[in-house]
């Protein structure tokens, strides 16, 4: 509701034409469709673990990160604020500050440590199953 209402209120700052009230109406649903498509593709994530490799699927989206088994030397729980990593999504970067993280709440998250001394966090329900899939995977439990 908000963000339709500020769709809408940005539609009427954007648009001063003649007839206001119908270019904001427009712009406002033009702005909560895109906002709607994006939360639609980004909202969720998946972690799957498979025989050689973890891949972490960003929503319905075409992205993923892989982590083959051999570049993760441990695995554990973190927990994670919404400021832990400066908000929601996608924060940090393993190159430049070593650490990254895809958060998309608060709670527990599954922490990678990889080979290349980084380190990659993932906000999932069932962190515990989670990490308990990858220590199997990797020949620990």
């Amino acid at each position: 509701m908000l963000v339709s209402l500020g769709a809408v209120a940005f539609g009427a700052v954007v648009s001063p034409e003649q007839n206001t009230l119908t270019s904001a109406i427009i712009s406002g649903v033009l702005l909560a469709g895109i906002y709607g498509l994006i939360l639609w593709a980004f909202g969720t994530v998946a972690l799957r673990v498979e025989a050689d490799r973890v891949v972490v699927a960003y929503g319905r989206s075409p992205f993923r990160s892989t982590f083959r088994l051999d570049q993760i030397t441990d695995v554990d729980i973190e927990q994670v604020g919404f400021w832990t990593y400066g908000g929601l999504g996608y924060r940090g970067s393993r190159r430049l500050i070593k650490r990254a993280a895809l958060v998309i709440r608060p709670g527990p998250a599954v922490r990678l440590h990889l080979a290349d001394d980084t380190r990659f966090s993932i906000s999932v329900d069932q962190t515990d199953e989670a990490v308990a899939a990858i220590q199997r995977a990797r020949g620990q439990g």
